[in-house]
C-alpha cells in the first residue's frame, strides 16, 4: 500500500528512476506508464519526455562505458572479464551494428538481449556522439511507442474488466515479447 501511495504521489520520479535502471529486457516502467495513463493518473507528454530522457541518460552512460572501458579492452585484447558477462551478445550485436548502423540505432532497443547494451556497441565503434544521441532519441521514441500503446489497452482492461484479466493480458504481452 505504501508503494502504491508513493507511485501515485511521485509517478514521474518513479518512471524516470525505473526507466533509467531497468535492464530486464522489457521496459516495465514504460508499460507502467501506459497503465497509469489509461487510469488518468499521469499525462502523456510529461510521461513520454520523462521516460525518453531516462533512456537517453542510460544510453549516454553506456556509450561512455563502451568508449572508456570496453573499447580499450578490445583494442588490447584484454576483455576476459567481459567474456564472463556474455561476449557472444557483444559480438553478435557488434556485427549487426556494423551491417546496418542507422537501423541499429532506431530499432536495437527492441531486440531482446542486445537492446539495453546497444549503446556500448556504439561506444566501442567509431561514432559521432551528437549524431548517435540524436538517433538514440528517435530509437527511444519508437521503443516507447511500441510498448506504451499496447499498455494503454492493458490499463483499460484492468479498469473495465477484472484485474485478473488485465494482469493475465500483461503477462502474456511480456511473454510474447520475450519469445521474439
Amino acid at each position: 500500500s505504501s508503494y502504491l501511495k508513493f507511485i501515485n504521489t511521485y509517478p514521474y520520479l518513479v518512471l524516470f528512476v525505473g526507466s533509467t535502471i531497468d535492464h530486464s529486457g522489457i521496459p516495465f516502467f514504460t508499460v507502467l506508464a501506459g497503465i497509469l495513463f489509461a487510469s488518468s493518473s499521469i499525462e502523456l507528454i510529461p510521461a513520454m519526455i520523462t521516460i525518453i530522457f531516462a533512456f537517453l541518460l542510460n544510453d549516454l552512460i553506456f556509450i561512455l562505458v563502451g568508449v572508456l572501458y570496453f573499447k580499450k579492452r578490445i583494442e588490447k585484447n584484454t576483455y576476459n572479464l567481459f567474456k564472463t558477462i556474455d561476449i557472444t551478445i557483444l559480438e553478435k550485436g557488434l556485427a549487426l551494428y556494423k551491417r546496418s548502423k542507422n537501423s541499429f540505432y532506431y530499432f536495437s532497443k527492441i531486440i531482446p538481449g542486445i537492446g539495453k547494451y546497444s549503446p556500448i556497441l556504439s561506444g566501442i565503434s567509431d561514432l559521432n556522439l551528437k549524431i548517435s544521441l540524436l538517433k538514440y532519441i528517435i530509437g527511444s521514441f519508437i521503443y516507447f511507442i511500441i510498448f506504451f500503446v499496447p499498455s494503454i489497452f492493458i490499463g483499460d482492461q484492468l479498469q473495465k474488466n477484472s484485474k485478473l484479466y488485465g494482469v493475465l493480458l500483461l503477462i502474456s504481452f511480456m511473454g510474447i515479447y520475450k519469445v521474439f
